[in-house]
């Protein structure tokens, strides 16, 4: 016996939305195209029947968007400072504390500015930036401070306070082209000196 499989008919209104999509994206390919001709400037693409809105081009990487990376050396894991941290009760949490506080120093080139409310103590706003506990974050500062891998001070203005990375460039570089080829040319005359 033999089997028949059915398929639903669709409606006439169906086959129409299909080609209508269909007309849509290729304008939008059209304009796509169109646009790289004109090296990335936007081009308002009309056919007869309608016409194609005006796209915004999306916005270039600007020269001042530095990418920078944490960077940790095995060696570094193991020296006195961090060992000091980490081997306190609960001392994970506390380098993971410093590590998103190298993160926020980043704008600051090793400085992080922490904006206090009245009343309110240095790591209770620490807390509240880098999304921690209160008591986490208390206990981490005496440590790190303790570690001298931190140093607290004042800025000038009233309920500012400011944190001192102090081992900052140790743990932070910038991901630019301009560093890698310096690097690689210094490895190319230490290599050709030898």
């Amino acid at each position: 016996m033999e089997q028949k499989t059915s398929f639903p008919v669709l409606g006439e209104g169906y086959y129409k939305e299909l080609e209508q999509q269909k007309n849509e994206l290729n304008k939008q390919a059209q304009m796509l195209l169109a646009e790289e001709e004109q090296g990335g400037k936007p081009v308002e693409v009309t056919t007869n029947d309608n016409p194609v809105e005006e796209t915004a081009t999306p916005k270039k990487k600007k020269k001042g968007d530095n990418w920078y990376f944490l960077k940790v050396k095995k060696k570094q894991l193991y020296e006195r400072p961090i060992n000091y941290v980490v081997s306190q009760e609960n001392g994970y949490h506390y380098f993971f504390v410093y590590m998103k506080l190298l993160a926020e120093a980043l704008e600051g080139k090793s400085l992080v500015i922490v904006e206090l409310y009245e009343g309110q103590e240095l790591h209770e706003a620490i807390a509240e930036m880098i999304c921690e506990d209160n008591e986490v974050c208390k206990k981490a500062i005496e440590v790190l401070r303790k570690a001298r891998l931190i140093n607290v001070g004042e800025v000038d203005e009233e309920y500012v306070q400011c944190i001192e990375m102090l081992e900052f460039n140790d743990f932070v570089g910038e991901d630019a082209v301009a560093e890698r080829v310096r690097r690689h040319r210094q490895r190319k005359k230490e290599e050709t000196i030898q």
